[in-house]
């Protein structure tokens, strides 16, 4: 934070400066005068409250000489008593002043230097220079992005780290682990050979520090916290090892014979990245939780622009070591944080985007942090007016995540990774080449096995094995079978494309309800379970191909809209179409959500390829929409069938006296319906039925059929036309008899 005499004219402070600082940082200008206004509001307070003690003295004065004259001072003390009270509430009043006063202060940004760039546009910032190995060409390449490189070395599993983390989530697993331990042993090992100590900083703050420390809006776009009941204990999780290691000096005074002190700082980090990033959210270059090296550096108030030149230098070094192309630019002025006064970016070539990407921030904070942590510096001398704060810098030397994806575009060839010398000997074996795993992508267990078909034909062409003429044959026959007869479609034709968008009356509401009625008025069903009355029947075109995995989400997702509170909010525009639809697949993919399913499919984006459950998944677990797959193979002890008719009737016979409403026939569960994928179709299962033959038939929104809607007569209609129109819901357990494996998949 600013001193507050920076903007008072009479303790010699320039508030003009600030003023243009704050115009360079395209803020608030008006918060100076503010802070002028409330400055003078508590000085009179405070005033007034030495005032008032004044007026307490020379009363307990006369009630001393009134005493000592054995005379009556009860009217004095009890003007001691009124002033007392009147000094407490204004003290009171100083003390609350004092901290709005605080935080009004704390909102100014620090002086911006004359030296950045003056811009509110990003694409403004200023290029200071750029590096690159001899013979390197910084271009775009086609080649793999990071993640698809990482997934082929079998380096990390996105699909599980989404499953039990949410948004983001990831395991490093394998190759994944060691490269990214090996990034933290370089970097503190290269810092250390540097004059940097290395310090583990702790992985939560307390809140009074964090606040010294943080940005106030940082609370919540980027801290995660930490509750243990007692709000005075509350802590918070560390975005960077700057926030722990920045307070590690607190209220200390620091002499100059003591500076620079430089750390290495280590630490576990964890984001929130409130916000969309677009395709930053690719793989595992911004993540929830990641390991970062840091630079943090003491100085002498009159050195810090020349510790700040050495530090990106030190990045710089690190970043040439590994063979790594980059830019260093300087950021402008309205991109700045609070603290900071100045700061670099080095930024780092990824040939598959081809562009630039950031990978260090090296930022001068002067005394901005060591003013509100309280860190000084040097012996107080008669001649000073003003406190003396050491300068904090900081600068990133590593984020492992994002420099490993780095490496991972750079360092690539077709069999495999070249491993950056320097990193080498901290990973087992010392290799040189790391090779892509035989057996990639891996998929998670709970998706059945069409996929690990897909993926072991997918990934034998990308590998060149094609094989003899009749395997090739038969692999493509599968490939068929999995992804449908157009499995190798860039483009469908435009015919069907504008069919698609000009066509839009295949969606019916109300037709629960309606079988509701039919069924408790059939004399056949004993018993049935019926979900959420909400969700719309949604069926395939007459022309439209095979689109029956879109239509079963849409059939989730209109369930969604009307009946939770989430729904609107991730579908603000009501039910997607199939086009909608692909996009958003596709934005799962980019988010790490079963992202192979890019490499498996080679995109589904205007194309009519089939999608299941895994791709539906993928979507709800991109909008933070809880879901789970279940998975149903034949066993020497039950068959599939059995095992998922067992599973969808303990889903809707489960105990739910608050939700079921209707007669004790036919119950209304208000359940989410579920998704049925068998081998080659989909369907959704909306109910239940038990009959007099004491069977069950599973009640479904069955999108591949054409129903003739006789149930908005009912009841006129006799009791035959009444079957007829129960019949086309109606599907019964035997027909699947013929498969040995199903999945399921359930909104939760």
């Amino acid at each position: 934070m600013l001193d507050v005499n920076d903007f008072i004219v009479e303790r010699g402070g320039n508030p003009d400066r600030i003023r243009e600082s704050q115009r360079r940082r395209f803020a608030d200008e008006g918060i100076v005068d503010q802070v002028i206004a409330l400055f003078e509001d508590h000085r009179k307070t405070q005033y007034s409250a030495s005032q008032i003690s004044s007026k307490i003295n020379e009363v307990q004065k006369l009630i001393g000489a009134k005493k000592k004259a054995k005379e009556d001072a009860n009217d004095l003390l009890q003007q001691k008593v009124e002033l007392e009270k009147e000094k407490k509430l204004t003290v009171e009043s100083a003390t609350q002043k004092e901290k709005i006063l605080r935080a009004k202060i704390k909102s100014v940004g620090n002086i911006v230097d004359d030296s950045v760039p003056v811009s509110n546009n990003e694409d403004d910032n200023a290029v200071q220079r750029t590096w690159a190995p001899e013979g390197v060409a910084v271009e775009k390449r086609n080649v793999l992005s990071h993640h698809e490189v990482l997934l082929r070395l079998d380096g990390y599993d996105p699909d599980r780290g989404v499953k039990v983390v949410g948004h983001r989530g990831y395991f490093l697993r394998q190759w994944g682990v060691f490269l990214n331990q090996a990034l933290i042993n370089y970097g503190l090992e290269f810092l250390s050979q540097r004059e940097y100590c290395p310090l583990q900083a702790p992985q939560f703050m307390l809140r009074d520090y964090m606040a010294k420390t943080a940005q106030l809006d940082d609370f919540d776009e980027q801290l995660y916290k930490v509750v243990d009941g007692d709000e005075a204990n509350d802590k918070y999780l560390i975005a960077t090892s700057e926030q722990p290691i920045s307070a590690f000096h607190a209220d200390e005074w620091l002499i100059a014979k003591d500076l620079p002190i430089k750390y290495a700082g280590y630490s576990t980090c964890y984001r929130r990245e409130a916000g969309s990033h677009g395709r930053d959210a690719w793989g595992i270059y911004r993540v929830h939780q990641f390991e970062k090296v840091e630079q943090f550096v003491l100085t002498d108030p009159e050195k810090s622009w020349e510790a700040f030149e050495e530090m990106i230098s030190v990045s710089e070094d690190f970043y040439q070591s590994l063979g790594l192309p980059y830019q260093v630019i300087a950021i402008v002025s309205g991109a700045l944080n609070n603290a900071a006064a100045k700061k670099f970016d080095l930024e780092a070539w990824f040939p598959h985007q081809g562009e630039y990407k950031e990978l260090v921030s090296c930022s001068n904070c002067t005394d901005y942090q060591s003013r509100a942590l309280d860190i000084r510096f040097g012996a107080k001398t008669q001649t000073d007016t003003k406190k003396k704060y050491v300068h904090c810098l900081n600068s990133t030397l590593c984020a492992t995540t994002r420099t490993l994806c780095c490496v991972l575009e750079n360092y690539q060839t077709e069999e495999g990774l070249r491993v950056p010398e320097p990193l080498r000997k901290y990973l087992p074996g010392a290799p040189e080449f790391i090779p892509f795993a035989p057996d990639q992508p891996r998929l998670p267990v709970v998706f059945w096995n069409r996929f690990t078909v897909r993926a072991r034909l997918k990934l034998k062409r990308l590998n060149g094995h094609h094989g003899p003429t009749q395997d090739r044959n038969r692999e493509d026959l599968e490939l068929r079978e999995q992804l449908g007869k157009f499995a190798h479609e860039d483009q469908m034709p435009s015919w069907l494309r504008h069919y698609l968008l000009s066509h839009d009356d295949n969606s019916k509401d109300g037709v629960i309800r309606m079988l509701h009625d039919i069924l408790n008025g059939d004399s056949q069903t004993i018993s049935a379970y019926l979900a959420h009355p909400a969700v719309n029947r949604i069926t395939k075109l007459r022309h439209e191909g095979s689109f029956c995995g879109y239509r079963n989400i849409q059939m989730l997702i209109s369930y969604l809209i009307l009946a939770t509170e989430t729904g609107p909010r991730a579908f603000p525009g009501g039910v997607p179409n199939i086009f909608q639809l692909q996009d958003q697949i596709e934005d799962a993919w980019d988010n790490g959500c079963n992202s192979r399913g890019r490499n498996e499919t080679g995109g589904i984006k205007g194309t009519r390829k089939f999608i299941g459950t895994q791709e539906a998944q993928a979507l709800f677990f991109n909008m933070k929409i809880k879901c789970s797959a279940r998975r149903f193979q034949d066993s020497k002890e039950r068959s599939a069938l059995d095992q998922v008719l067992d599973d969808i009737i303990s889903y809707f016979q489960r105990p739910l006296p608050s939700l079921e409403v209707g007669s004790i026939k036919v119950r209304s569960t208000m359940l989410p319906p579920i998704y049925f994928q068998r081998p080659g179709h989909s369907f959704t299962v909306i109910g239940l039925e038990k009959t007099v033959h004491n069977e069950w038939h599973l009640l479904v929104f069955n999108p591949g059929n054409r129903y003739r809607d006789t149930t908005h007569h009912f009841p006129s209609v006799s009791p035959r036309r009444k079957q007829d129109t129960l019949e086309p819901y109606r599907l019964r357990p035997e027909s699947l008899r013929k498969y040995s494996e199903f999945e399921l998949l359930y909104l939760t």
